[in-house]
């Protein structure tokens, strides 16, 4: 808090000096020299506290090889799983709402990996009409580029 008391406190005094030099100093070419050196000056004061924030504290930074990684590598990875399992689920649905065809279930596995890659396990699509399988692999592989396995109503799944 002391912070920002300090740096208001530079603004509104920087503010009263440059306006009182400004008023002393006559009008003409130094005038106008002044107020642009005023006006650099008064935009460094209001920016300063930004040269004082530690982005590292935002974004880890591995000062052995330079690399930058998120501090929480693991919830944003979680997070795009959690993402991409939805965006599978919404697109699929969708194909099949606008084709009239009939589903159960849509289970999808997808597994983080120690390097942190995302793998998708599993993506099974249940339906009751065995004539529809193949109808149903093309539309899908060609909305979202993952062709699901089908599974019947009444067969046991490998979940």
């Amino acid at each position: 808090m002391t912070e920002v008391k300090n740096w208001a406190f530079s603004v509104c005094c920087s503010a009263v000096i440059g306006t009182i030099l400004s008023m002393i100093l006559p009008a003409g070419s130094l005038n106008k020299t002044f107020k642009t050196v005023f006006y650099v000056f008064f935009l460094c004061t209001v920016l300063s506290p930004l040269s004082e924030i530690k982005f590292s504290d935002y974004i880890g930074v591995n000062k052995f090889n330079n690399n930058i990684e998120f501090n929480e590598t693991k919830d944003i990875n979680s997070s795009m799983a959690k993402y991409l399992e939805n965006k599978i689920v919404s697109s699929s649905e969708e194909v099949l709402n606008n084709e009239g065809i009939f589903y159960e279930d849509i289970f999808i596995k997808i597994n983080i990996r120690d390097n942190e890659s995302i793998d998708i396990n599993k993506f099974e699509l249940t339906i009751k009409n065995p004539e529809d399988a193949s109808k149903i692999k093309s539309l899908i592989y060609e909305k979202i580029g993952i062709e699901p396995e089908i599974i019947l109503s009444g067969e046991n799944k490998n979940g």
